[in-house]
């Protein structure tokens, strides 16, 4: 969830641009068709890349840094003009984007930075000029014939996510009782965010040694390599004579756009306090994703933004 407070920590942290971020200054925002090409262009790098976020509204050094807030004037720049100009002027329309316009001044509620979340594309999506672009680093770069091939080949793949999504109000217990050692529970739940179904889904959760002991002792933790294992496997059981007994194991299939829950965990509150950094590695019968994320992250992308 983006907000101002949000927006003021990538500035007091001189967050920098990077895949999955960019920053604009509001004269990257106008109704010359020059402006609009440019928008189409940034728009769909990222949703030919990996997703991620543009801000409009946030001038950068001359490092990529998050500098200073420069804010557009939404009674002229309207949250509806540029979802017009996103939608009409990328082919085909990219599904899922979210705008949201913050406001920055207390006095003047016209002034706003315009904060686009862009999600993968399942497809290649072109720009206004006609051309194909994907993130290199800062930019957004003309993509190569085998990159589009690649991109397209996209929709013949399955596309899974893996997400923690809270049993409470994380947010609260982290912001207003902040203390260090207390369990918080989570459900591991994976999503189908393509078109084909997902039959086999083998979730890995890694991380280091000092991470490892951050994690509740009784999930299934191998810490000789602290690694964590879940799936989309279920134990078909019977009770007999007092005892529980395995009858059969199999895959339960997870349909395009829907969820399941693969496991669950607890992690203390020292893991999302100190920002510690986990991996995630998620395996299908024909994909592989390896995702770095942090505490904080975690908490603020649950399952339900993919869906």
């Amino acid at each position: 969830m983006w907000d101002l407070k949000k927006i003021k920590t990538l500035l007091s942290n001189q967050e920098r641009e990077n895949g999955h971020l960019e920053f604009k200054a509001a004269e990257g925002l106008d109704k010359t068709e020059s402006r609009k090409k440019d928008i189409s262009k940034d728009v769909s790098a990222f949703a030919n890349s990996d997703g991620g976020t543009l801000i409009y509204g946030i001038k950068e050094d001359s490092d990529h840094r998050a500098d200073a807030i420069d804010p557009i004037n939404s009674s002229i720049l309207t949250k509806e003009w540029l979802e017009q100009v996103i939608n009409y002027n990328i082919t085909p329309r990219i599904h899922g984007i979210i705008i949201t316009p913050i406001s920055v001044n207390a006095t003047d509620h016209y002034k706003v930075v315009y904060v686009i979340e862009i999600p993968k594309g399942i497809t290649v999506h072109q720009a206004n000029d006609k051309r194909y672009y994907r993130r290199f680093n800062f930019t957004s770069t003309p993509m190569e014939d085998w990159e589009i091939k690649d991109i397209i080949n996209r929709e013949q793949r399955t596309i899974p996510s893996v997400r923690l999504r809270p049993k409470f109000n994380a947010r609260f217990v982290l912001d207003f009782q902040p203390n260090r050692g207390r369990s918080l529970d989570f459900d591991i739940i994976a999503y189908n965010k393509g078109l084909k179904v997902i039959t086999l889904l083998d979730f890995m959760l890694i991380t280091t040694e000092t991470a490892a002991k951050r994690f509740i002792p009784q999930i299934p933790f191998k810490h000789s390599v602290n690694e964590a294992y879940f799936t989309n496997e279920i134990e078909n059981t019977v009770e007999l004579e007092g005892q529980t007994v395995v009858l059969n194991k199999q895959r339960m299939p997870i349909l395009t756009k829907t969820y399941r829950q693969i496991g669950s965990i607890s992690i203390y509150t020292d893991f999302f306090i100190d920002n510690t950094e986990v991996t995630f590695i998620i395996c299908t019968d024909d994909n592989r994703i390896v995702e770095k994320l942090k505490g904080k992250e975690i908490l603020e992308d649950p399952i339900n933004s993919d869906m």
